[in-house]
């Protein structure tokens, strides 16, 4: 599932960059090796704020961003990114939050209307024979059309020619933005994320002689 935030300007009416249709490049992958710093202050009611700093290499102009190893939780619509390095001149034109991670289920939805091809194996020789069968469903089921027939099930194993953008193995904010020089930049990504909360708890213990009173607490941290 992916969600979709159009940075947009306000001049008397709501625009949109012309910039942010221009064809994006190869998408920039950012992932945790690249962490300067991490902090995360804890609220309560299952919310914290999370400031994940690391050190990218942008290029100049327009950049596709792809910062992985976000939080499951992320409040995509609280998320903020600034370069440190240069701020001048850096704006963001849009961003998608792809938190539909890679399974094979997810992975055949997305195969809906297009080609796979079906493995079988024959168990007597061992030899492998090929077929293309367009996905047609796959919602309590797979149906699956070849050449001369539709079949239910999957009737093999099925090969895929690739996995769609939208399908990440981790957790990915994917950001388009304007770079104003190339290189080596700090950047830093502050959000919102659910999944985290605390509590502290409290033990007093009174001795013999009611006269002295030992506390001790605990803070229990939930993610």
């Amino acid at each position: 599932m992916k969600k979709i935030l159009l940075n947009a300007m306000i001049a008397g009416v709501l625009a949109v960059p012309s910039a942010s249709w221009a064809a994006p490049g190869e998408e920039i992958i950012s992932r945790a090796a690249d962490q300067q710093s991490v902090a995360v202050t804890i609220y309560n009611d299952n919310l914290a704020l999370v400031k994940d700093a690391r050190r990218v290499r942008l290029g100049r102009d327009l950049n596709q961003l792809a910062w992985r190893e976000v939080s499951a939780q992320m409040r995509p619509e609280t998320a903020q990114l600034r370069n440190l390095s240069n701020p001048a001149g850096f704006r963001l034109q849009e961003q998608n939050f792809d938190f539909d991670l890679l399974t094979p289920e997810k992975l055949l939805e997305t195969y809906v209307g297009r080609e796979v091809a079906v493995i079988r194996v024959n168990p007597a020789t061992g030899a492998e024979t090929r077929e293309t069968a367009t996905v047609l469903a796959t919602n309590g089921g797979v149906v699956l059309k070849f050449a001369d027939r539709v079949e239910t099930g999957v009737p093999g194993r099925l090969a895929f020619a690739g996995v769609p953008d939208t399908l990440r193995d981790t957790p990915t904010l994917v950001i388009s933005l304007i770079n104003p020089s190339a290189g080596l930049q700090n950047l830093e990504l502050s959000y919102l994320t659910g999944g985290l909360s605390w509590r502290a708890d409290y033990v007093a213990e009174l001795n013999a002689k009611d006269d002295r009173l030992d506390i001790n607490g605990w803070v229990t941290l939930t993610n």
